[in-house]
């Protein structure tokens, strides 16, 4: 059972109104992802680049992409710039991550953690590519 003041923190943070909150509520999912909630605290997820050659972003092995609290990007843990082309196939596996969480899932690793950016790379007539490695890290 989820204590009112955690309802009106989350209410706080969210912005609702009273009538916004009791619809949020209503919805029985809202209340499952809140009794997990403890979770999200404990997790983050990284994208670590292990690969890059001409990155126009100028993304770097080691550069670390960081998300937290299910699908937040925590921007002081992570490169100032960050290539959408590297961003777009990293959102399935935060969106898997975030899912794990809400379900009250400790969120282990992925069977298939390397993800490639959208540009093909010099070879296929592109200008870079980098690749990184999706993992879980426990706070």
């Amino acid at each position: 059972m989820v204590d009112d003041g955690t309802l009106d923190l989350l209410k706080g943070i969210l912005g609702y109104t009273d009538s916004q909150m009791e619809k949020w509520k209503s919805n029985p999912p809202n209340m499952d992802v809140l009794e997990n909630i403890a979770l999200f605290q404990q997790y983050k997820m990284v994208a670590e680049v292990t690969s890059s050659i001409g990155c126009a972003a100028q993304h770097k092995v080691g550069d670390r992409i960081v998300f937290g609290s299910g699908t937040s990007l925590l921007c002081k843990e992570s490169p100032d710039q960050i290539c959408f082309a590297l961003l777009l196939p990293i959102i399935p596996y935060v969106q898997v991550f975030f899912d794990r969480l809400c379900n009250g899932q400790i969120p282990g690793n992925f069977a298939y953690p390397n993800v490639h950016c959208l540009d093909v790379g010099l070879d296929h007539g592109g200008s870079g590519e980098v690749v990184a490695k999706i993992k879980v890290e426990k706070i």
